[in-house]
């Protein structure tokens, strides 16, 4: 048995809510495809409903009838709030939100990043973290949870990353204030992943955990009291000893 994905805790999050910003990327899958099997009624915000759809289709033959896609503008402050208000008027407060969002940049030295590329990949990706944090933690009940995924570039410094290493750092910051700011109202966690085995990312080494392991990692943090933590999971070995130190 996989020790990622322990049986202990995969039903606790039947019928709770769950909105999930990043939703569609190849991780996102994961964590949804994880989280319906579950139980969980998930919803998924999305720039567009052509997004919603292929992802659906990519999830034929799961519990499909408790995903719900949100579609609009993710990119802005107001735009998030907007679909966070959507949430909250046709379903309620949610229990729970995930935020998987970011896309893999590298190859040019600091001094050599262009500024669209500064903006694209650091600033524009920043953005969409805090418009997630600000619009989703206010919609969370209380007791619930909110988890950030993050790369190892976070935390470790790569050539030629300076841009995802740099808004890596600032997510994880983000999830430390807002932790700071909610107190004990919700509980706030970072995972700090390596590479990711997923439909983007088909092959790799079998030590990596893959999209569904990091839902199954999700789901066991939400479902368990751990708050304010920033949890290494480089691969499926570091993942089991973050788990067992967490009492998890």
């Amino acid at each position: 048995m996989n020790p990622v994905r322990a049986p202990a805790s995969i039903f606790a999050l039947h019928g709770k809510s769950v909105a999930i910003a990043g939703a569609t990327g190849n991780v996102g899958e994961g964590v949804v495809r994880t989280l319906l099997r579950a139980g969980a009624k998930v919803f998924a915000l999305t720039r567009s409903e052509d997004r919603f759809e292929r992802l659906a289709r990519l999830l034929e033959g799961e519990r499909t009838e408790n995903l719900t896609g949100i579609a609009g503008d993710t990119s802005t402050l107001s735009g998030m709030s907007s679909l966070a208000a959507k949430i909250a008027a046709e379903h309620g407060p949610i229990d729970h939100a995930v935020v998987a969002l970011g896309q893999w940049w590298q190859g040019k030295r600091v001094w050599e990043v262009p500024e669209e590329d500064f903006q694209r990949y650091f600033l524009d990706t920043m953005v969409l973290h805090f418009a997630a944090a600000r619009a989703l933690a206010p919609l969370v009940e209380e007791g619930g949870s909110y988890t950030v995924l993050a790369g190892l570039s976070a935390v470790t410094p790569l050539p030629g990353a300076s841009l995802v290493g740099m808004q890596g750092a600032a997510h994880l910051m983000l999830a430390r204030e807002l932790q700071a700011d909610a107190g004990e109202r919700l509980r706030v966690n970072s995972l700090v992943l390596g590479f990711v085995r997923s439909r983007g990312r088909t092959s790799g080494k079998p030590s990596w955990l893959t999209a569904d392991d990091v839902g199954h990692l999700v789901l066991r943090l939400a479902a368990s009291r751990v708050a304010g933590r920033q949890i290494r999971a480089d691969v499926k070995e570091v993942a089991e000893r973050s788990l067992k130190e967490l009492g998890l």
